[in-house]
């Protein structure tokens, strides 16, 4: 008793209700009980996305006015989702 309780939820058919009080009995009739349960699920979702390009240019000078070019690119693309449900 005398404990400061907060109640989140659907007081009465309103929505978004928060109720702030004191506890001022710990004795309820039993025609008054009721069994109500509330389940909350927490997800926490991180997702990383790196990507790494290479681009490599090699010029070949065959002759002194014969050259040739070679452009070589590499993309990587790495992903990593982690999931924590609670």
């Amino acid at each position: 008793m005398g404990d400061w309780v907060v109640a989140i939820g659907n007081a009465v058919g309103l929505d978004s209700t928060v109720t702030l009080g004191i506890v001022s009995t710990l004795t309820l009739n039993q025609t008054q009980t009721q069994t109500q349960t509330l389940t909350l699920t927490l997800t926490l979702t991180l997702t990383l996305t790196l990507t790494l390009t290479l681009t490599l240019t090699l010029t070949l000078i065959l002759t002194p006015t014969l050259t040739r070019t070679l452009t070589l690119t590499l993309t990587l693309t790495l992903a990593l989702t982690l999931t924590l449900t609670r």
